[in-house]
């Protein structure tokens, strides 16, 4: 797999304000991504869905585009960082969105919160993980769409979510 392709705005979704740039440092093992300090793993994405394509965006550690204009994110922060928090915030800032806690899980043994929000005719569904040293938040951006389409999505965030692995050293309590 090549270079994730650059791009300069979500202008599919209306998000101007929201900058895209190279994020990168990922390492690729098989069908995964890993996070060089942390050990994390996700799967790639465009594997579960081959239309996808991988891009870069500010403050994420790894996202990808569809061709309908939907954007999926992975965020890893670690020891303070607040990389999701500025993702969510500038994806919100462009709408006012009606923000609903919809239930809570666990991801990879830590405590997760399922998340929806919604306006200007774009949706938002996030999953944020609490780790011990680290969070993992995975953000759906997409367009209001037949329930069908949000239904698919839906499954294909779960199962990117369910392909997470907080890697070693959390596993070994470090």
């Amino acid at each position: 797999m090549g270079r994730p392709s650059r791009v300069c705005g979500l202008a599919g979704l209306g998000y101007a304000a929201l900058l895209l740039a190279c994020a990168g440092g990922l390492v690729r093992a098989g069908d995964s991504w890993v996070h060089p300090k942390t050990g994390a793993s996700v799967a790639d994405l465009s594997r579960l869905d081959p239309s996808l394509e991988r891009i870069d965006v500010d403050h994420a550690t790894l996202a990808y585009r569809g061709a309908d204009g939907t954007l999926f994110a992975w965020v890893r922060e670690c020891r303070g960082s607040r990389e999701a928090r500025r993702l969510a915030a500038a994806l919100l800032a462009e709408w006012k969105a009606d923000v609903r806690r919809i239930e809570d899980r666990v991801v990879a043994g830590a405590p997760a919160a399922l998340l929806v929000a919604s306006g200007d005719g774009v949706g938002l569904v996030a999953i944020t993980r609490a780790g011990p040293g680290c969070s993992d938040d995975w953000i759906l951006v997409r367009r209001t769409a037949a329930p069908e389409r949000r239904a698919l999505l839906d499954r294909l965030l779960d199962r990117w979510v369910a392909s997470f692995d907080p890697g070693p050293q959390e596993r070994r309590g470090e």
